[in-house]
């Protein structure tokens, strides 16, 4: 094998095998010092405020999901009666009975 072929093939191997050692020695590094936390290292008192903090957002969802299943079954009600022609009827008594008033 010739010197150059040598020298190329070593410089086509180093860019990926250097990557490959920079992205391990990075994850080592940045696993050692920020690591997942899992509350293990938090105090008591941070655990119960994030604990009540979640579960004030979880019943605003919950409140959220209620509201918009009311909302979307009062549309497929109305859609029903849009198709049956009883929105209509509707409707117009409900306009007559405002010029009633």
């Amino acid at each position: 094998m010739e010197p150059a072929t040598i020298l190329l093939f070593l410089a086509v191997l180093a860019c990926p095998i250097a990557m490959g050692y920079m992205s391990w020695k990075m994850n080592r590094e940045m696993g050692s010092k920020h690591g997942p936390s899992h509350g293990s290292d938090m105090p008591a008192s941070a655990l119960d405020h994030r604990l009540n903090a979640l579960r004030t957002r979880r019943e605003a969802v919950e409140a959220e999901i209620a509201e918009l299943t009311s909302v979307l079954e009062l549309e497929r009600r109305r859609e029903r009666l849009k198709e049956t022609g009883e929105l209509a009827i509707d409707e117009a008594s409900l306009a007559t009975a405002r010029l009633d008033e």
